[in-house]
């Protein structure tokens, strides 16, 4: 991982963008890791067509900047959009992104991380609990999409 994306994960860890719980959620997910003790609590309320994003969590850098960033890719997204960061998310971790034009910088920031199988768990973290949430969405079929 290059300097840059280190000082990104790092001023994210330090900042946290997003970070409280929101009191009017629709939404919500809490995920713990039992091997290091990370945890993250992700909120979703829904404003409009529009989602809204929060996190509240204790845990190593990793865990929390990636919540972080989470939640700025979230912010003011319909549900398509947010399935379509998901998905993106996913490609990253199963190597299926071309950074040459991948659409978001933060992909290559966190692909570094892919070679660290216990790592990485930190950093998937807040992105379980957007799955959780998504399911949860998808089963009240309630679109503002």
């Amino acid at each position: 991982m290059n300097e840059e994306w280190k000082a990104l994960i790092l001023d994210h860890y330090k900042h946290p963008r997003f970070y409280g719980p929101k009191e009017d959620f629709a939404f919500a997910s809490e995920q713990h890791n039992r091997t290091c003790g990370d945890h993250v609590k992700v909120f979703a309320s829904l404003e409009g067509k529009f989602s809204q994003w929060s996190f509240v969590g204790a845990g190593c850098s990793l865990c929390l900047a990636s919540a972080s960033l989470m939640m700025e890719l979230l912010q003011n997204q319909t549900k398509d959009a947010v399935e379509a960061i998901r998905d993106e998310n996913r490609s990253m971790w199963d190597g299926g992104i071309d950074f040459e034009t991948a659409s978001r910088p933060l992909w290559q920031a966190l692909d570094g991380l892919r070679q660290y199988p216990v790592r990485s768990r930190c950093v998937k973290l807040a992105w379980q609990a957007l799955d959780e949430i998504l399911v949860s969405w998808n089963s009240l079929d309630i679109s503002i999409a």
